[in-house]
């Protein structure tokens, strides 16, 4: 390993000094092998290294400890070499260590050899006034060298950072024009099998947002590094344009299962960040040369988002819902039925709430009341109103079926409204449909 250009001198500390910092240079390999036990046993991210972390951070600790000590025996003011800094801090990065956790392995390392400090200058006639004198060089040795590790690993950190955000991008785009990204851009930054099933996420903004591009970014971060994925394949999200594109395997999980995961991580994300967020959830894609497809019905699916209902995911949809979902609303007759669905007037509006809150309590009179906050009378004479104005009996099955099929296809804010909303259209969510 290179070594750097002459560093300044030291002022003469005297032969005290001088003997401690040749006892500590043999003590060099004892500190090692306990800081690495030490490290381990405290931190858990480095166990997972195994054997081969273990002995490159044990080698590492030696080599700066017969640095440390060795440029004091000679003279010199220890400044540990930039470029073993940047190696060092460019390993643990790509460990995948967090920099908080690389800074308590320094002072596990640090506190051990205060220790070792310690008990050899006990040892030592005038051990004490040797320590004294040798302590400040070792404290601004460790001070020095612990800034550098940490404003390199900072640096490096935001150049991967960007070069993988520029490789995410170009992956995703490639994906979706049905092209296959080269295998080292997958293995760098999306590693999973050409077969993958994958449900794809679409978020856009409903409103207005302060730096609305800037706060997808950062939005796009925290949704890749959200602990949900920790036991799970990792999603692929890439802000573009005024988007947020999300590739997420389904691994063991399913569909729905990976789709309620996905809004609850979404939901409580867009909470954090302020931003008013439409969310659209694709049907699951059979291999990643369907992503194409689904990202069209994400697309679609996000379009179709209001303020008052937010979110749209297929997979959680029931089958006569989705089909309802893709129908023309020119095959729904301009009959009564349609007048009072697209109607403003609100009585019709708490007729509709009563029919979609009726069938979601199973035809049950007395919970719907419940959940609507009227008598079981009310919730009677309010179908039968409904009957009156349409010539369907929700009380029966196949007009209910009917009923609801248009209201999905033509007042769908009617049927799955956001319940935090609140407002007459305030109805409960479909069993299953989030």
């Amino acid at each position: 390993m290179s070594r750097p250009e002459p560093a300044s001198s030291l002022p003469f500390l005297g032969a005290g000094p001088l003997v401690l910092a040749e006892v500590l240079d043999r003590c060099a390999h004892e500190v090692a092998i306990r800081s690495s036990d030490l490290i381990l046993s405290e931190l858990p991210v480095y166990v997972r290294g195994g054997d081969a972390l273990r002995l490159e951070t044990q080698t590492r600790t030696e080599l700066r400890l017969h640095w440390l000590f060795g440029s004091v025996r000679e003279g010199r003011f220890p400044t540990t070499p930039h470029n073993r800094v940047r190696e060092g801090a460019m390993r643990r990065l790509q460990q995948g260590i967090p920099l908080d956790v690389v800074l308590r392995a320094y002072r596990l390392v640090s506190r051990l050899l205060w220790e070792v400090m310690l008990r050899e200058a006990a040892r030592l006639p005038e051990g004490n006034e040797s320590l004294a004198a040798l302590m400040s060089v070792v404290m601004g040795y460790v001070d020095a060298e612990g800034d550098e590790l940490a404003t390199v690993y900072i640096r490096e950190q935001q150049e991967l950072t960007a070069d993988d955000d520029r490789t995410r991008r170009d992956v995703l785009e490639r994906l979706l024009a049905g092209e296959a990204p080269p295998s080292h851009f997958m293995a760098r930054v999306w590693s999973v099998e050409t077969d993958a099933c994958c449900l794809v996420m679409i978020a856009t903004l409903l409103g207005q947002a302060l730096d609305g591009q800037i706060a997808l970014h950062r939005l796009a971060r925290s949704i890749a590094l959200d602990p949900e994925w920790t036991a799970a394949p990792r999603p692929l999200i890439v802000a573009r344009q005024q988007e947020i594109v999300g590739f997420f395997p389904l691994g063991r999980l399913d569909d729905r299962e990976l789709c309620r995961r996905i809004v609850s991580v979404m939901r409580r994300l867009a909470g954090q960040h302020r931003l008013p967020l439409g969310i659209g959830v694709s049907l699951t894609c059979d291999g990643l040369d369907r992503l194409p497809q689904g990202y069209d019905q994400a697309v679609d699916a996000a379009r179709r988002t209001t303020p008052d209902s937010p979110v749209l995911a297929l997979p959680q949809l029931p089958l006569w819902e989705y089909l309802a979902l893709r129908a023309d609303p020119a095959a729904c007759p301009r009959n009564r039925l349609r007048s009072l669905i697209e109607g403003d007037d609100p009585a019709h509006r708490s007729l509709l709430e009563t029919v979609v809150t009726y069938a979601h309590t199973n035809r049950n009179v007395n919970a719907a009341g419940t959940q609507l906050l009227v008598h079981p009378n009310t919730v009677l004479h309010r179908l039968r109103r409904v009957e009156d104005l349409t010539g369907l009996d929700p009380r029966r099955a196949m007009d209910l079926i009917e009923l609801m099929t248009a209201i999905a296809v033509l007042n769908r804010s009617a049927l799955h409204p956001d319940p935090i909303k609140g407002g007459v259209h305030a109805v409960p969510p479909m069993r299953g449909s989030g």
